[in-house]
């Protein structure tokens, strides 16, 4: 007689999971599978790392936006040369050789006349400007989501505009005379400069603000807004740098030519003397004279230049800064856009 045979107990087989033995996945058919924590940057919840993120957000603005307008004015000043010497003459009209005579008076080396206070002038101004900028515009951001948009970024910018004069004017008024050979070289430029009352180094400030503020406001609505439009296009993704030469030639140019009338009063009021044949005493004085005195066409002066430079200036300096900006951010480890405001 043969007594039946015991099964034998199988272990959990190496496919399928044992249902009950603890420490298993099958351990409790109902529990849900648990994921494996993400990731955490060291820095995100490091306390000193939250306070210094606001100054390390300035410095990003700081650097980046004068780094940028450094180069792009070092690169560009012998356009902006032409430009002012053309706007500073009152001759209604040059033959070729005329031209010829006033753009290259000094030769080559001339059209850089007025590099260094140009440069030393733009660098902490644009640094100012931006900085600015981007902080009142992602303040005023979070109070106005999604609502006039364009009202916010222009006015960012005009505010920005407003605090980076403060410090460009000076060297702007010396920036222009050394072009028009006022002063023989920067070192009597910078001695007139320390002698003369703060009223002489500011002359044009008012033309410079009426100038810039609607120029900064065109600039900066229509690059924040084509921006935006090809960001939402997934066949540009690629292409962020070309987008911001494109994008930043456009805003420049029209922009220049919306400002160039008030860009020529300010050259008439930055470098008029003491022995100039005309003598403007204000802005409302010097549009009024021109107008009458050389006629409309008048503020159209030097705005061949000008377009070139400013639409090399803004592709260039937007291109030169989203790199910079992009670099240093890996640098002071901080995300460049949380820097920014949301503008989509």
């Amino acid at each position: 007689m043969r007594l039946p045979r015991r099964k034998r107990a199988r272990g959990p087989s190496a496919f399928a999971p044992a249902v009950g033995v603890k420490g298993t996945p099958g351990a409790n058919p109902s529990a849900e599978p648990q994921t494996p924590p993400k990731p955490t940057s060291p820095l995100s919840n490091n306390p000193a790392s939250q306070r210094s993120k606001p100054f390390k957000s300035a410095a990003l603005h700081l650097l980046s936006g004068g780094l940028s307008a450094g180069l792009v004015r070092a690169s560009l000043q012998p356009l902006d040369t032409c430009k002012t010497r053309l706007q500073a003459t009152r001759l209604p009209h040059h033959s070729f050789r005329s031209l010829s005579t006033l753009l290259f008076a000094d030769g080559v080396p001339g059209l850089y006349r007025g590099l260094i206070p140009g440069v030393i002038g733009i660098v902490p101004a644009a640094a100012i400007y931006m900085l600015t900028f981007q902080t009142l515009k992602k303040r005023l951001s979070k109070q106005f989501p999604n609502r006039a948009r364009d009202v916010v970024v222009a006015s960012s910018a005009a505010v920005g505009d407003v605090a980076a004069s403060l410090v460009r004017v000076p060297c702007e008024v010396l920036k222009q005379r050394l072009q028009l050979s006022v002063y023989p070289t920067f070192k009597h430029a910078f001695q007139a400069a320390v002698h003369s009352p703060l009223s002489k180094l500011y002359a044009g400030l008012g033309a410079q603000l009426a100038r810039d503020v609607p120029y900064a406001a065109v600039e900066f609505v229509l690059y924040e807004n084509l921006k935006a439009r090809l960001k939402s296009d997934q066949r540009f993704a690629k292409r962020a740098r070309a987008h911001s030469l494109m994008v930043g030639g456009v805003s420049g140019a029209v922009a220049a030519i919306v400002s160039n009338p008030m860009d020529v009063v300010k050259t008439r009021l930055m470098t008029q003397t003491a022995t100039s044949a005309v003598r403007y005493r204000s802005v409302a004085h010097a549009f009024t004279s021109v107008a009458r005195e050389e006629g409309i066409r008048a503020f159209a002066k030097g705005i061949a230049p000008r377009i070139a430079a400013k639409t090399l200036q803004s592709a260039l300096f937007f291109a030169a800064y989203e790199k910079v900006k992009s670099t240093l951010a890996v640098l002071l480890r901080v995300d460049p856009h949380d820097t920014d405001a949301n503008t989509k």
